[in-house]
This record gives C-alpha cells, structure tokens and sequence, in this order.
C-alpha cells in the first residue's frame, strides 16, 4: 500500500493517484451512436488500488462539451465514467477533498488527462504474434484489443491539519460498465499499455537510483573539491608567513 506523506507538522499533504482509461473499438450493432467508433472508461484511483474515500469527498469528470453530460459527478469509489465516440479529447478530474478534514481553502484540485483510443505506437511483443524490439504502428480500431494508459499524479494540499484519516485497506480498481467487465477483458485479451502505473513506478525507482548515484558521485567530487580548496589555502597560508618572515629579516638587516 503506497504511503500519503505527511512526516511532520506544516508540511503539504501529498496524495499520489493515478489518471487512465481503458478503450476498445466498439460493437456497431451496440453503438448509441451510429458515428461511434470506440466505448471507453476513464478513471481515478489510489496508487496501487488505496481507497480514496477517506480524504475524497467527490470527483467531477469533465467530459468534452458536446457529450451527453459532459459533466459526470461521481460520489463513491470506484470514480469512473464510461461512454462512446469516435474521437479523443482533453478530460478534466474535479477532485473535491472533504471539507471536514481540510476545510473550505483546498477543497478542490484539478488533474488534467488526455483520453487515449489508439495504440499509437506499441512494442511487438505487446502484440499477437509479435516480437523484438521494433516499434510498430497499429491502427484501430481494425486492431481489436483494448487499449489502455494510465498517469500518476499528485494532488497536494500546504499547511493540512495534523490528524488525517487512515485509508480503508479494502483496494478499488476500476469496474466498467454492467455489459464489460474491464479486469476480465484486460487479462483474456492482454491490452496494448501505452504506459501504466507499474510502468512509471519502475521509471521513478530506476530514476531515483540513478539520481542516488550521482548524487553520491557530487558529494564524492564536493569532498575532493574541498580537499583541494584546503590544501590550496594551507599553501597561502605558508606562502604568506614565508614573506612576512621574509620582510622581518630584510627590515633587521638594513637596521
């Protein structure tokens, strides 16, 4: 389970979510809309499946303008909305925060998402009956698998209250519409990820273990730095008494 930071008094409160959806071409015969080319989910959820609901109070989904109800309240977990188009568009999440724990100031924050219907560009072996290391490029929707993408973000609140409510342990993922089971499809049809949560996850660990690395090397080259420097000094130093040794001797001489 991911933690919230929150180490001390005063400091911002850092809730880490994750942004996605899930799309597939759509069945014609089922379409609401006969221009519809794709049925979709988009969603917010804890990293790694955390509950939401003891800091969330609601989620706003802000769809395009010309959708039926572009704008989708959700007030329990899981927060999610599914439709259907035939193109993407720009999303907003309306994250309303209870007012109970942080009072009226940050009660809302806003997380931008772009909706993903195409495998644009995806690695073979990501593909039936592909391999190596190529990109190849797949139009859809002929291409009939599910696409999915998913985003970590942050929402951060300054100065939050120093008691904060303790997540439920039960874990939520995204459900889907009644007529398609989202998890099921998912593992029969092993959907092209354009990028996921464990993705980026891996990203920031092997980001942070680089930037470890070369924070160890600049503390390294920092203590050299100051050896030189030191050594440096002591020369001036040793140089300067030398003269004034120097000046001491001549000024007795010529006296």
């Amino acid at each position: 389970m991911p933690k919230v930071r929150k180490d001390a008094p005063n400091e911002d409160f850092i809730l880490p979510v994750v942004v996605g959806s899930i799309a597939r071409p759509i069945d014609k015969a089922k379409a609401k809309n006969p221009k519809s080319l794709y049925e979709w989910v988009v969603y917010l959820r804890g990293v790694g499946g955390m509950s939401l609901e003891h800091v969330v109070d609601k989620v706003v989904i802000q769809l395009h303008k010309d959708m039926e109800r572009p704008n989708r309240n959700i007030k329990k977990e899981p927060y999610e909305t599914y439709d259907e188009g035939w193109g993407t568009f720009d999303l907003t999440f309306v994250v309303h925060l209870k007012k109970s724990v942080f009072g009226t100031a940050t009660s809302v924050k806003l997380i931008n998402y772009a909706l993903v219907l195409e495998p644009l560009h995806v690695t073979p072996c990501n593909v039936p009956g592909g391999g190596g290391n190529t990109p190849t490029f797949l139009p859809a929707p002929t291409f009939n698998v599910p696409v999915a993408a998913e985003r970590i973000d942050e929402i951060i609140i300054s100065n939050p209250p120093d008691n904060l409510p303790t997540p439920s342990p039960r874990p939520v993922y995204p459900v889907g519409p009644k007529h398609w089971k989202v998890w099921p499809v998912i593992e029969k049809y092993r959907p092209v990820w354009m990028i996921s949560e464990s993705h980026q996850l891996a990203r920031i660990e092997d980001v942070s273990e680089k930037l470890h690395e070369v924070t160890k090397e600049l503390e390294e080259k920092q203590r050299e730095l100051m050896w030189k420097k030191a050594s440096v000094l002591q020369q001036m130093w040793l140089v300067e008494k030398a003269q004034k040794e120097m000046k001491k001797k001549k000024k007795k001489k010529n006296g």
